[in-house]
């Protein structure tokens, strides 16, 4: 009797000893688990902070581009850029605010092939950026002339808030009188129409705009 309570009382222990390793086991793992969890919710934050820097990054290097500024894009390329980042504007509109403070060289003006006359007009320019509001297809428009009051073409429209940011003309519905001096440059080329037969003109331009530059 006296050898069974013993072997019993031994089997309880041993019971009791291993179920106590289990649990500790457990714990062991559940700790394990919450740190591997932890580090990779880390990882993923860390992922997540360089996929918006990217971002960010293709914004300044699509700003840097419609200036001119190949400095900043081989920083870009070379992973040394340090400068400012942009930040989108607080009205949803998804647009970012432009990390070059003083100059902002719009490298296209758009519809310019579809004005008559340009060919006195080629060469460097001086002339004005304008709302136009009455404008059927985009009431945001931003007109460009020149001197001459030669109309030229339009700010793109995917780039007139950020032209209005860069001004100071955010608010495009009660904000409609203003005029901003601009710089410019006009191009002729020539192209083979395969369809004529004849080779016909076209132009390019661009536009520089500074933030200083007085207002009429």
């Amino acid at each position: 009797m006296g050898s069974f309570f013993i072997i019993i009382t031994f089997v309880f222990i041993v019971l009791l000893f291993f179920n106590k390793l289990q649990k500790q086991q457990k714990e062991h793992e559940e700790e394990i688990r919450a740190e591997r969890e932890a580090q990779e919710c880390k990882e993923q934050e860390k992922r997540q902070k360089e996929y918006e820097r990217h971002l960010l990054l293709l914004e300044v290097a699509r700003q840097a581009r419609l200036i001119g500024d190949g400095t900043v894009l081989k920083a870009i390329r070379n992973d040394s850029y340090d400068g400012p980042l942009p930040q989108k504007w607080e009205n949803g509109s998804g647009y970012y605010n432009s990390v070059f403070p003083e100059r902002l060289l719009i490298m296209n003006i758009a519809g310019i092939n579809y004005r008559s006359g340009l060919a006195s007009c080629v060469g460097d320019f001086n002339g004005i950026i304008m709302p136009d509001p009455k404008n059927d297809y985009d009431p945001n428009a931003i007109k460009i002339k020149n001197d001459d009051n030669k109309f030229l073409g339009f700010i793109a429209e995917n780039l007139t808030d950020m032209v209005r940011d860069f001004i100071g003309h955010p608010d495009a519905e009660n904000d409609t009188k203003w005029r901003h001096h601009i710089t410019g440059h006009i191009d002729q080329h020539e192209t083979y129409d395969y369809g004529t037969g004849r080779y016909r003109k076209y132009y390019t331009g661009h536009i520089n705009i500074t933030n200083n530059q007085k207002e009429l």
